[in-house]
């Protein structure tokens, strides 16, 4: 967490107490509360540049998601490279009839490969050679029988909670 984070943590703490202590003083007089809460602690000003670190995390994490996409991108233009030379390599040592090349850099031998399954028509393979994946909760379908009062053991529901919504107008 970054300094004003923790900041933000301590002026809350204090602010919770202040408002302990005004609670009984102004009857419970909510505005009043907010009001001294406000002029007598940094809270706002806090929360104000937490949400800007927020903002600034945010864009980051956008960029970085960006820049893997260009990598990524960049990785499979590499990799098909990589095998066209590779490709090159091996026609030109079986037109040469070359089966073993020592080169200052590496040492290139020609060997036969094992055959690879080749799919003409996945529909008709036999279930026999199929795998059955692994059973996944569907947490969607648990959650509406949950909301629906019906009782699933293993499962509850929370109290549920609260969110902060930011919206970057």
């Amino acid at each position: 967490m970054t300094d004003h984070a923790h900041q933000l943590q301590r002026e809350t703490e204090a602010a919770r107490v202040l408002r302990e202590q005004l609670v009984a003083l102004v009857d419970g007089d909510d505005e009043v509360i907010r009001d001294t809460i406000e002029g007598e602690t940094s809270l706002h000003d806090l929360v104000a540049k937490v949400v800007e670190e927020v903002a600034a995390d945010s864009a980051s994490v956008e960029g970085i998601k960006a820049h893997l996409e260009t990598m990524r991108g960049r990785k499979e233009r590499l990799e098909a490279r990589i095998e066209f030379r590779r490709s090159a390599i091996l026609n030109a040592m079986a037109i040469g009839e070359i089966k073993k090349l020592e080169l200052p850099i590496a040492t290139l031998t020609r060997k036969p490969t094992p055959p690879k399954v080749h799919i003409t028509d996945e529909a008709a393979i036999p279930s026999d050679f199929w795998k059955r994946s692994d059973p996944t909760l569907d947490k969607k379908a648990l959650a509406e029988a949950l909301k629906d009062k019906r009782e699933v053991p293993g499962a509850t529901l929370s109290n549920g909670g609260e969110t902060v919504a930011i919206r970057w107008s």
